[in-house]
Parts: structure tokens; sequence; C-alpha cells
């Protein structure tokens, strides 16, 4: 791997240029500038990317979430299992069963870990358990009209996002269910596009939640749950229009018959008649759907298909070819620009150098994990 310096933790301010470049096996990356809130220019990104664990002696069979611990280790939810690498992408522990009783998954959704406690979320608590499998105890924050979507760390100290059904959305610091932050969108079952509340955890005690409907995310301290940034872009956020509705619903009736790009909305096998009849749109395309604090100290946040500025993807029909992430500035939160990846990559996890994600191209989810740098 080339290194490339990242000087005190933030981009080098460049002149204003649209960059694009091929970085083999197949990872490319493009930044199309814009104009920054916060600054009199964007900053211009120059990537240097290289595979760090290409894959591992383990199929995967569907990775629910991945999360990256202070010491590089990566911790692994593959459907109701827990798999550990060490930096090299070695295997260090393998745990986890279906099962009701101590320390056993009914529905697990998200994990994370420090370098000695792992924490999986699931329905109405947050399991917690040593590096290596062994039980601690359960940590309850549910009840019957909500469920923990994410859980993640600030420090060591756990927080989970509980969505609500019938309420308002909340962000809950676990270790004495104190309310960081309120998100006044409730969670819709049966609503295709609905958009989701996310966060994630930031370095210096702070934490970010977005309602996914809008481009705001509100970033907080952790110990004041007081409001200290905003992350923000002034876009149209693009509806969901009744064209649209028509096609999709004709598709999810005969899969078979949609054209590409279509195939990662509708799934491989028809809808029920039953449930055609009860399918609910929102009004809009979500706009923001996945955050986390990625290499060169910036927060990457994924541009959901609601997002309607000049970069943003064609959605009627969608192509499928890349996911986008804008990227911000963590100390004055000022707008960086895009990245573009591949749209077969999804990255799940990050941290100061790595991203890691999965491929899906192939008949089953295969482990990439690549590091990343920007020239000054």
């Amino acid at each position: 791997m080339t290194s490339g310096s990242l000087g005190t933790g933030r981009f080098a301010k460049r002149k204003l240029y649209d960059m694009v470049r091929f970085i083999p096996p197949g990872l490319w990356l493009i930044l199309l500038a814009s104009a920054a809130p916060l600054e009199a220019q964007p900053m211009l990104l120059d990537p240097i990317i290289s595979v760090a664990i290409g894959g591992m002696d383990k199929e995967l069979f569907g990775v629910r979430d991945m999360y990256y611990a202070p010491s590089g280790d990566l911790v692994i939810l593959d459907l109701d299992e827990v798999i550990v690498l060490d930096p090299k992408g070695e295997i260090k522990h393998v745990w986890g069963r279906m099962g009701g009783g101590p320390g056993e998954f009914t529905l697990p959704i998200a994990i994370a870990a420090n370098d000695s406690t792992v924490f999986v979320a699931e329905r109405d608590k947050v399991g917690v358990f040593h590096l290596d499998g062994d039980f601690i105890e359960n940590l309850r924050v549910g009840n019957p009209t909500t469920f923990v979507a994410d859980v993640a760390l600030v420090g060591d100290e756990p927080f989970a996002l509980v969505l609500a059904v019938m309420d308002q959305t909340e962000v809950i610091a676990l270790s004495d269910k104190r309310t960081l932050a309120a998100v006044p969108v409730t969670f819709q079952p049966g609503v295709i596009f609905g958009a989701l509340p996310s966060m994630a955890a930031l370095d210096d005690r702070r934490f970010v939640v977005a309602r996914g409907d809008t481009y705001a995310a509100r970033v907080l301290n952790f110990g004041t749950a007081q409001e200290v940034g905003l992350i923000s872009r002034d876009v149209d956020i693009r509806p969901v229009t009744d064209d649209f509705r028509d096609k999709m619903l004709r598709y999810l009736e005969n899969p078979a018959s949609a054209p590409g790009g279509w195939a990662a909305w509708v799934g491989a096998e028809p809808a029920p008649p039953a449930l055609l009849s009860q399918i609910r749109f929102a009004e809009t395309f979500p706009a923001v759907s996945k955050m986390f604090q990625g290499p060169a100290d910036a927060l990457w946040v994924q541009r959901g298909a609601g997002v309607g500025d000049h970069l943003a993807e064609p959605v009627d029909p969608p192509s499928g070819e890349y996911t986008a992430f804008d990227l911000f500035d963590l100390e004055d939160y000022g707008y960086l620009g895009v990245v573009r990846l591949p749209g077969d990559f999804q990255p799940v996890a990050a941290n100061e150098t790595r991203l890691a994600g999965v491929v899906t191209s192939g008949l089953a989810p295969t482990l990439r994990v690549f590091e990343v740098s920007f020239t000054p």
C-alpha cells in the first residue's frame, strides 16, 4: 500500500476540480466537488486504496452488521453468528446460536464492540458478551411498541437507537437508560421507502443522529446530550411518483419482468397478492440511509435515493451502478464532496483507515476490507 499523509487529520485544502480515478482491483472512487456550506472551496480528495483483507476462510450467509473495535479487530454479525477477525483478517473467535436462553439470539440486528466486550442488539434488548462469546448480561430497553434498531459505543459507553411504532424514536444511553436524543420519526411497518433514523458514534464523546427523511443530522455531546453541530446539505428531496409506484407494484408481482436495476428493490420471489393489496409507499425517498466515521476523520453519509442534486443516480429506472457517500469534516462540519463505490460493494463499518463491507454480486456475500488514505 502507498500511504498518503493526512497532515493534521483533515483533508488538505486544494483548488476545486472534478476528479475521476480508477484504482485496481476494481474499487473505484469519484469525487465531484460542489459548494461547501462552511468552506469557501470544498476539499479535493485524492484517495489511495488497497485491499487489506481479500477474504477469509469462512463462508458468510447474511451479514447483518459489522463494527470496528479500537484495536482494529473487525466484529461481524452474520445471521445469528458472531465472527471476530484480527486486523490481518485471521479468525480469533466464532460464537453465537439461535435460542431463547441467556446468551442466545432470536433475531439479532446490530452489533458494537470495544477491545473486550461485544454488544448485540435484538428486538427489546442488547446482549453483552465477552469478546470470546461468554455471556455477561442483557440490557433491556424496548417494550411492545419499540425495538432496538442499532447499537454503538462512545468510548466504552454503549448507546442504542430505539425505533418507535406509535411514538417518537429515541437514542438511549444503555448504562442509565438516559434519553440522549428524540427523533420525531415513527417506524411505519409495511411502508416501502419509509425513512428510518440512523446514528453513528464519533470521537470526542460525540454522536450523530439523522431522521432519514430530510438531509440533516444533529451532532450531540454524549455526556450532556446538547447539540454541538449540524450536518446538512440544501438539496431537493425526490418524491415517489405515481408512475414509480405502479411500476414497483407490477415488478413486485412479477420480478422476472423487472428490467436491470430494479432487481435489488423487488427481490427474486413474487409478492403474495394479499401483501400487494396492503402495500403503502412513502411520499418521498429517504435522504440519508447510513452514517459512520471513516477514513481521514470524515463523517461518511450514505445518500439515499431521495437526494435530488446533479450528482444523484436516476431512480426510474434505477441503475444500481454505485453507492454514493457524502463526506463531511468533523471539525467545522463542512461538506467535502462525494465518494462513489461500486454498487456490488456495500460498506458496513469503518475506522480511521479502513472500509469493511460485503460484495453481493456472487452466490454468497463475500467480505472485503479496503485500506483508504488521502494525499495532501
